[in-house]
């Protein structure tokens, strides 16, 4: 996500940090678009990544 800001008449966008999560809801979208120092807001979604959380070992068998 990005997210503009006017500063002295120029626009400075800057990207916010892919480990943030949040979910985007039309209220608090027209609240963000709503703020005055606000110049505009860029989202795009990215794939999610599956995660492989499986063990790298396997269990040991106790003997008894």
């Amino acid at each position: 996500m990005n997210i503009s800001f006017l500063v002295e008449e120029q626009i400075i966008e800057t990207q916010t940090a892919q480990s943030l999560t949040f979910t985007i809801t039309q209220t608090n979208f027209k609240k963000l678009r709503r703020h005055t120092a606000l110049a505009g807001v860029r989202i795009e979604a990215v794939d999610l990544k599956p995660v492989n959380d499986r063990r790298p070992w396997k269990k040991r068998q106790r003997s008894g």
